[in-house]
């Protein structure tokens, strides 16, 4: 007995009609009404009755056609339980993220991937974006996350996976903190930039994407910080906050998963608009069909 013979008769139960059947199934009437004889010979039963110009299920029909479901929905669970199977799941897989992402990002996303797929040895390339975006359009990364937006001059497919807010980080005891202002249904309470225009601020160095921002919300708001302290790695900047000694502009997946969320750093949005952007994984375009 052929799959596709089940799906015939359930298709004829559904459509109640042969010719709507055959439609369905991009077969002709008369195959499928030949395939329906032959059946019924072979069973040596009628499994339809004509009512008019539709079909309806004999007892025998009913029967017939609920063991089909039975069947076709072992075969389904059989074929997912073995795509899924760790015998039939090999390999490698290489993954790149940013140093400042792969802490926070990585661990319990792998080991849940681990514990599902224990066979895929996982190679891990921890760089900056430059080096990640070149190396998954030269084949030596399989898959990047990163924050976008990616070189346009690279053929990937981005799916996102969130959207976050580039947020101001200030010790909890500091006293612009009572300045904040607390919408309802905002994340975070929103400050007023003016309000550390005798601030130091504790800035990365030019080139990171958390510096430009920063220097974008500067421009948007006429800011011009008074002093700054800066610095290649973005914990030494909240780390430094978190001692008090300024304000650090914060990636907001950094405020939700970072250490210092709990060590007296506070969260705050600033800027006449709030700055978001978007955390994807990117693949080669020829490989956009493979979801992960």
């Amino acid at each position: 007995m052929l799959l596709k013979e089940l799906a015939y008769i359930l298709a004829v139960e559904k459509y109640g009609s042969i010719s709507e059947a055959a439609k369905h199934l991009y077969i002709s009437q008369p195959a499928l009404s030949k395939y329906i004889h032959t059946l019924e010979e072979t069973l040596d039963t009628k499994l339809l009755e004509n009512v008019g110009r539709n079909v309806i299920l004999t007892d025998a029909g009913q029967y017939y056609t609920q063991a089909a479901r039975d069947m076709l929905a072992i075969y389904d669970n059989m074929s997912k339980n073995i795509l899924r199977s760790d015998n039939m799941i090999h390999g490698s897989l290489r993954i790149g993220v940013t140093f400042s992402r792969s802490p926070m990002l990585l661990p319990e996303v792998l080991a849940k991937f681990h514990q599902e797929y224990p066979n895929v040895e996982l190679l891990l390339s921890e760089e900056n974006s430059y080096h990640l975006e070149s190396g998954l359009a030269n084949g030596i990364i399989d898959l990047v996350a990163a924050k976008g937006p990616i070189n346009p001059l690279y053929k990937f497919a981005s799916f996102p996976l969130f959207t976050e807010e580039f947020l101001l980080g200030l010790p909890n005891t500091h006293p612009a903190a009572v300045k904040a202002v607390y919408t309802d249904g905002a994340p975070y309470p929103w400050l007023d930039l003016r309000e550390l225009s005798q601030e130091c601020f504790l800035l990365l160095k030019e080139g990171h994407h958390t510096r430009f921002l920063a220097n974008q919300l500067f421009s948007q708001n006429d800011f011009s910080p008074t002093r700054t302290i800066v610095t290649a790695n973005t914990d030494t900047a909240m780390c430094m906050a978190a001692a008090g000694l300024g304000a650090v502009f914060v990636p907001g997946f950094f405020a939700l998963k970072s250490q210092y969320q709990q060590s007296g750093l506070r969260y705050f949005s600033v800027g006449a608009q709030p700055l978001q952007r978007g955390f994807s994984y990117y693949v080669p375009a020829k490989c956009a069909s493979h979801q992960i």
